[in-house]
């Protein structure tokens, strides 16, 4: 059983981190020049790490979580069912790109850092402060909110034994 939602995954789980962000998980890749030392880095930024390779248990350091499935669904509920108690989930909340915590800003903040017609179109918008990266509800918004409810759904099916 983890404790913590801050994960340090390996190169092989790209998607996989992407798809934790997206769920409000703090997660990150080990940088290329880093993997020697993943389970050092892990324990030193206190995160659980995360990966496919069963070779990565005989390094110095926490051994890390070795997930069994190959599918990113059976990934992600592989990783939350590892918890004590079922974490709730936070989507939308960090930037999928370099996991900074967004922020919410006003329209006339992202007028001119987003095309015209979007600021004409939506009101709500959030900011990352580290890549500045703008995000707002648009067509792909819509999309990952059918996937997070999936996951969702998949967890609810799961604690009932189905």
């Amino acid at each position: 059983m983890i404790e913590t939602g801050r994960f340090l995954f390996d190169r092989m789980l790209g998607s996989l981190c992407r798809r934790m962000r997206l769920l409000g998980f703090d997660s990150v890749i080990i940088p290329e020049s880093e993997t020697g030392r993943f389970l050092i880095n892990a324990g030193r930024e206190n995160r659980l790490a995360v990966t496919l390779a069963t070779r990565e248990s005989d390094r110095p350091g926490k051994p890390p979580l070795v997930l069994g499935s190959r599918e990113l669904d059976g990934q992600v509920l592989e990783l939350l069912e590892c918890f004590r108690e079922p974490p709730p989930l936070q989507p939308f909340t960090r930037c999928l790109d370099c996991n900074s915590v967004l922020a919410e800003i006003g329209r006339d903040e992202a007028r001119g850092r987003v095309p015209d017609k979007i600021t004409g179109i939506f009101s709500e918008f959030m900011e990352c402060p580290r890549c500045r990266k703008v995000f707002w509800k648009g067509s792909h918004y819509e999309d990952m909110l059918k996937e997070v409810r999936e996951i969702e759904s998949m967890l609810n099916n799961r604690k009932k034994g189905g």
